[in-house]
Parts: C-alpha cells; sequence; structure tokens
C-alpha cells in the first residue's frame, strides 16, 4: 500500500513563549521564530506492506496473527527544508483470539507490538464481548 501524504499547518494558529509579555498575550508581539520555518507545506510519497491471517481453533474459537512494516522509504518530514529529518521505517506485529464463554458472550484477547527507530512499544488487552 502506498500513497501521496500532504502536511501542512497554518502559522496564524501558533502561539511562542516571546509573545507573552507580563503574564499576558499579545499576538501582535515577535514570535522569536521569523524566518526559520522555511515552508507552510510539504507532501511525500509513503509505502508500507502488511499481511494477516486467521483461522478458526475447534468449532468457535478465532484467532488472527499479523504483521506490517511501514515508511520504508524513509520519507523526508521537515517544514525547516532539513533533508537530515526523515520518518524511521516502523514495524508492527499483532495477534489475539476470540474465545465463546456462552452463546452470547465472548472473551477477546489482542497483544500489539510496534518498533520505530529506537522506541518500542507494546500494548496487550482483554475485552468481553456481548451480542
Amino acid at each position: 500500500m502506498g500513497g501521496y501524504v500532504q502536511r501542512q499547518f497554518n502559522p496564524a494558529h501558533l502561539t511562542f513563549n516571546n509573545q507573552y509579555t507580563g503574564g499576558r498575550f499579545d499576538p501582535a508581539a515577535p514570535t522569536g521564530e521569523e524566518g526559520r520555518l522555511a515552508k507552510i507545506g510539504y507532501g511525500y510519497w509513503d509505502a508500507g506492506v502488511g499481511m494477516s491471517y486467521n483461522g478458526v481453533l475447534g468449532e468457535a474459537t478465532n484467532w488472527f496473527i499479523g504483521a506490517a512494516y511501514y515508511h520504508f522509504n524513509k520519507p523526508k518530514v521537515s517544514f525547516f527544508d532539513d533533508d537530515k529529518v526523515t520518518l524511521d521505517p516502523k514495524m508492527s506485529f499483532n495477534l489475539g483470539f476470540t474465545v465463546p464463554v456462552s452463546e452470547r458472550v465472548r472473551v477477546i484477547a489482542h497483544y500489539n507490538q510496534v518498533h520505530q527507530g529506537l522506541i518500542p512499544s507494546s500494548s496487550a488487552g482483554l475485552l468481553w464481548g456481548m451480542g
């Protein structure tokens, strides 16, 4: 999967510490950031790939497992025209299952793990479903 991404902001909606004088905000005060931002918007092509498998254990226990890899092209993402600022690739893994407890009640367990750059993250959960 992939596509073109656009990022932009409206500088009129930003406030800076330099605009606070005497404990009050002055929108006409200089921001101290004049001339630093090279652009207020940019775009880039981004791409990723992923797969997911699922199945049934026994007669009613559903399971799933998946993995994905995003930003493998390391797009440049800077409002300052800095080519060194790139979006690190991200890998994600997930798995889970749904177990019926009764005819109308089921327990859903899941686990997600994400790695982007040097930052790992994981989460797990247990849900109670009715219906």
